[in-house]
């Protein structure tokens, strides 16, 4: 603020000394020092309009920078949020695939329990035939034919009853294995719904 009053009150000296060099016989001479005070008004102006404009580039480019800053975070935000989908979608695909290869092991082991199951039943059958066989012929040699038929029969009812029991009983051991399995199916998507949930509340906190 000094210095422009100091150039103010120059100016006005300087004015004042060219109007009265002019009203005087040496114009010539008292012309020069209103050419420099111009001069030295166009260099100020300049030297005002440099600063200005080079305040102006810098707060451009800080502006730049936030801009470009803010870009950089927004993008590795959306980058960790894909990462961290995907690896919640390979969890549940590793999950799935291995409740499918249990659930394939279990009807394996089943099969092979009702395999072994059939054949110990088919042997025993083979056993009773062997046995009606020879009661059969015992009956044929000592009694009547009316008995021999009855107790055929009656050996047939209880290989029936017997065929029965087992059915039902497999029936039963397949259905409760189904109930199981779903049962697990649906508490495992469950489980992943409910940390799925949990990981965007976090998120969000």
């Amino acid at each position: 603020m000094q210095s422009q009053e100091e150039t103010r009150l120059e100016q006005a000296a300087e004015e004042e000394g060219s109007a009265v060099s002019v009203s005087s016989p040496d114009q010539a001479v008292a012309t020069p020092p209103a050419k420099k005070v111009s001069k030295k008004k166009a260099s100020k102006k300049k030297k005002s309009s440099k600063k200005k404009a080079s305040k102006k580039k810098a707060s451009k480019k800080k502006a730049s920078k936030k801009k470009s800053s803010k870009k950089k975070a927004a993008k590795k935000k959306t980058s960790k949020k894909k990462i961290s989908k995907k690896k919640a979608s390979k969890k549940k695909a590793s999950k799935k695939k291995a409740s499918k290869k249990k659930a394939s092991k279990k009807k394996a082991s089943k099969k092979k329990a009702g395999k072994k199951k059939a054949s110990k039943k088919k042997a025993g059958k083979k056993k009773r035939g062997k046995k009606k066989g020879r009661k059969k012929k015992r009956m044929s040699g000592g009694g009547s034919a009316s008995m021999n038929r009855l107790l055929a029969a009656v050996d047939e009812l209880r290989a029936a009853v017997t065929d029965l029991a087992a059915t039902e009983v497999a029936h039963r051991r397949k259905a409760v294995d189904e109930f199981r399995e779903t049962a697990r199916s649906k508490i495992s998507d469950l489980e992943t719904a409910a940390q799925s949930s949990l990981a965007r509340l976090t998120r969000k906190g």
